[in-house]
């Protein structure tokens, strides 16, 4: 197998979208934040009116207008049942600006807040590995808990820089079904896919999160799948 594979983004279809070709702008109210790692927040938005908000899926994102005028963009990364509120993940340090929402300041304001028009699908498969490093995790979180609800059998291999860096443990560690396995770098050093993508076969989906490093371990592993199984969750 080559181990310069090209690995393309997971593939996109409809989920809180709106039909129309430009997004909808809608106002919510940003609710609550609530710590989930050192230097990272979950922000739960919901209606101005307390009105269920529109359905979505694993792998949807929306955009933020942050208090620069910029968009931000994030992974929805609560309960896809729970229609009364979305669920983001917010970094202190995150790039492009997003870490504007760490600011408890903004509790109870209205933000605008509009569909991003596609999202990454999770695809059926006999079984799943999620790759995911730092906030990353964010994108895979509720992939992993649709992998647990449908039964599928599931692997988490999740590296940060410290455990108490890293988002989501206990919750990835509560789910049904499956294994999450711990590589925080001050521990491991750096994460050695050797033995994880070793263990795939031909029934297994990968879906590794949008992390530069980490995509590249991947397509440059010997053991790397077949590039069809092999999905790019970019938010």
């Amino acid at each position: 197998m080559s181990d310069t594979m090209t690995l393309a983004p997971a593939r996109r279809t409809g989920g809180v979208r709106p039909a129309a070709e430009q997004p909808t702008v809608v106002e919510l109210r940003l609710e609550a934040m609530r710590w989930v790692a050192d230097d990272v927040v979950t922000a739960e938005l919901v209606s101005l009116e307390a009105a269920p908000l529109p359905a979505w899926e694993p792998g949807d994102c929306i955009e933020v207008a942050l208090p620069s005028g910029r968009w931000g963009r994030y992974p929805l990364c609560g309960d896809p049942w729970d229609r009364s509120r979305y669920r983001i993940a917010v970094e202190r340090s995150g790039d492009h600006g997003v870490s504007e929402l760490y600011d408890a300041t903004l509790i109870g304001r209205a933000v605008q807040v509009r569909a991003v028009p596609e999202h990454c699908s999770l695809e059926p498969a006999l079984s799943y590995l999620f790759l995911a490093d730092g906030i990353g995790v964010a994108s895979v979180l509720a992939m992993v808990a649709r992998a647990a609800e449908q039964r599928v059998p599931w692997r988490v291999v999740y590296t940060g820089r410290t455990l108490d860096e890293m988002a989501f443990v206990d919750e990835l560690c509560s789910l049904p079904g499956g294994r999450v396995e711990l590589c925080p770098l001050d521990e491991c050093g750096p994460l050695d896919l050797t033995t994880a993508l070793s263990r795939v076969d031909a029934s297994t989906e990968v879906y590794v999160c949008d992390s530069p490093a980490l995509v590249e371990a991947v397509a440059g592993s010997p053991f790397a799948p077949p590039a069809a199984r092999v999905h790019v969750v970019r938010p």
